[in-house]
């Protein structure tokens, strides 16, 4: 049983892993594109680069490039969150925790969960006692989020659930309002509200780089509180005793 929590938690780090690589390399490139003032394109083996011809990569270009940052960061936001919830939920199955056995606040969210389902029409599951039914029926990771993630929707989410975040303020950060303007502008971006040229002008690369920096540091934080709340079952009554 242990075992598969610790492949649980395996694959929520790898996945947070993979997906801040994928950052941490576009932002390498916004730099990198920056600081050479790099022009065009080149293709071939080292050695024997030919330049393309017939295509500048020019500002206007390199500033659209920087904006779509944005949205690769809302993305490691959203899914390190998803997968968070989910490998809590994943860890109550695990266990074998029946409704009757979580603490009062996994109550409240299994609740929530179970009368969604009965009210879209969908059949109780009666291949299982109903105290582990109403642990599994209703919840959907697909539907956790609906593309509003800050630190004040993180902090909400820790406190319905009961485990610990760090305060996005500590050590004089700022990294609230970083995570809050990666919000603000993936959505402004997917919505239309302004243009990806008009967005990039206004993120120099430092900047970029710094928001994608601090990003990474406080969902790292978030993710070693969940996976303490998962070791420690603390989604368990505490007067009950799980096997």
């Amino acid at each position: 049983m242990e075992q598969e929590i610790e492949y649980i938690l395996q694959d929520l780090y790898g996945d947070f892993r993979e997906r801040s690589k994928e950052v941490k390399r576009y932002t390498q490139f916004i730099q990198v594109m920056a600081s050479s003032k790099a022009s065009g394109l080149a293709y071939g083996s080292p050695g024997e680069m030919q330049v393309i011809k017939d295509f500048e990569l020019d500002r206007e270009l390199t500033k659209t490039i920087r904006a779509s940052g944005y949205l690769l960061l809302y993305n490691l936001v959203e899914s390190t969150l998803s997968n968070a919830i989910d490998s809590i939920h994943k860890a109550i199955e695990v266990h074998g925790v029946e409704f009757n056995q979580l603490n009062d606040k996994m109550k409240d969210i299994t609740l929530t969960h179970f009368q969604r389902a009965i009210s879209s029409s969908k059949k109780v599951d009666t291949t299982h006692p109903i105290q582990v039914a109403m642990v599994k029926m209703g919840y959907e990771k697909e539907k956790l989020f609906n593309g509003n993630i800050d630190c004040r929707e993180i902090r909400a989410i820790s406190k319905r659930y009961g485990f610990a975040v760090p305060d996005p303020k500590l050590g004089g950060r700022m990294i609230g309002d970083l995570v809050l303007e990666v919000k603000h502008k993936r959505n402004d971006l997917a919505h239309g509200s302004i243009s990806f040229e008009r967005c990039g002008r206004e993120t120099p690369p430092e900047h970029l780089v710094t928001v994608a920096d601090q990003t990474i540091l406080y969902l790292r934080a978030v993710l070693r509180s969940v996976r303490q709340y998962i070791k420690n079952r603390d989604y368990s009554a505490k007067d009950q005793e799980v096997a």
